[in-house]
């Protein structure tokens, strides 16, 4: 018999329609928060989400901060944010918090608000801050905001209630900040299986097509898109490159001259999947920092989703996955010719892409978002009944 309602607010900056890997994440995770009929939510976030017996949402009057924004705007947008979340959770009514970092000022100011409540907190990672901002180069490493942000970061994990985090790397790196009474929980994203499975595109371009999604920011690699695009066309392969999505680099590929290379700005996410369908390769280049290594891109989970071989950079977590699965291939950033020599061979070799295309479709469902989502949940559940409390 199941015990009584629990009330959960849920943290974050936005919710649909917006199409971020972020807002996918927590939409998946409250279908199946609803789902498991134990939890009635609140969402505190923009964007729209029909209020229902189950769930409520409180719309920020301060806007979201923008990955398209100057570190200096986009950081007091998040100031404002938090401060604004932190006096609602002071008066708000509920049982736990579950918190979704970035927006990393955001989520401290909720933290505070839930310690100062004496509300248990769920502590959801994506990225790692304060990291982010010396491995984009935002701040020194060395320096005392960095030194302060650090402290605040370990203070975080160590009074959460739970941890949850996307990648293995994280994992373990925050579990070493943690004591061992801290449940830190691998939640990986996946892709939307309810939606990409149901899609039924199966057609291919006729011309050899990659394709780029998502977040064009300080992480990207964007020069070695390009510069592969370049190759190719130097090469006179037939080879074109697709680009979709935004963010402060989108510059770079909206000026370029580049004739192979086709930019399409931010689509509706249904068009993503259709474009992304009818290329043959996906492809994720990062630059090579601490970051990247220990990432693994939602893009990557959706071309898994689609049935695309992928091509990755830096050597990291996701790469490893991919090339354990035999579903594509990782390279160092530096390694151009490595990765024009593959790239032909996969325009050249059809045998070699349906074995790629046959090794995905044996392991897609493993990375089905709904399916992370509703083991998380279960798993919450029981900790809950369970009686489990921080010492």
């Amino acid at each position: 018999m199941k015990q009584n309602r629990i009330r959960l607010a849920i943290i974050t900056d936005k919710i649909f329609p917006s199409q971020e890997a972020s807002v996918i994440r927590i939409h998946a995770l409250k279908d199946a928060w609803i789902s498991s009929g134990y939890f009635d939510i609140t969402v505190f976030a923009s964007g729209f989400q029909k209020d229902t017996k189950q769930v409520k949402q409180i719309r920020p009057f301060f806007p979201t901060p923008t990955n398209k924004s100057n570190i200096i705007i986009r950081l007091w947008f998040e100031f404002l944010l938090g401060l604004e979340y932190f006096f609602h959770l002071l008066f708000y009514r509920t049982d736990f918090i579950f918190i979704s970092s970035p927006p990393f000022v955001v989520a401290i100011l909720s933290v505070f608000a839930a310690r100062i409540r004496k509300i248990p907190y769920i502590f959801d990672v994506r990225d790692l801050y304060p990291a982010v901002y010396y491995s984009a180069g935002i701040l020194n490493k060395n320096s005392f905001i960095i030194s302060a942000l650090k402290r605040i970061e370990k203070s975080i994990y160590q009074n959460s209630y739970l941890i949850t985090t996307v990648t293995k790397g994280l994992q373990k790196n925050i579990q070493k900040k943690c004591d061992r009474s801290t449940r830190v929980l691998l939640l990986r994203n996946g892709y939307c299986s309810n939606f990409i499975d149901n899609l039924g595109f199966n057609q291919k371009n006729e011309k050899f097509t990659i394709v780029f999604h998502g977040n064009i920011g300080q992480f990207q690699d964007v020069d070695l898109i390009l510069r592969l695009a370049l190759k190719c066309l130097d090469d006179s392969l037939d080879i074109e490159f697709v680009i979709i999505g935004e963010g402060s680099k989108d510059n770079i590929v909206k000026n370029t001259k580049i004739p192979n290379v086709t930019y399409l700005g931010s689509l509706d996410v249904k068009k993503v999947y259709e474009i992304i369908s009818k290329a043959h390769v996906g492809i994720s280049f990062r630059k090579d920092n601490y970051i990247s290594q220990q990432s693994f891109p939602v893009k990557l989970y959706e071309y898994i989703g689609l049935g695309l071989p992928m091509i990755v950079t830096p050597k990291c977590e996701a790469g490893e996955l991919i090339e354990h699965y035999k579903i594509g291939y990782q390279f160092d950033s530096s390694s151009l010719e490595l990765i024009f020599s593959k790239v032909v061979e996969l325009s050249e070799n059809q045998l070699l892409m349906t074995n790629l295309i046959e090794n995905i479709s044996k392991i897609s469902q493993k990375f089905s978002r709904e399916k992370f989502a509703a083991n998380f949940v279960k798993e919450l559940e029981e900790i809950i009944q369970l009686g489990y409390h921080k010492k």
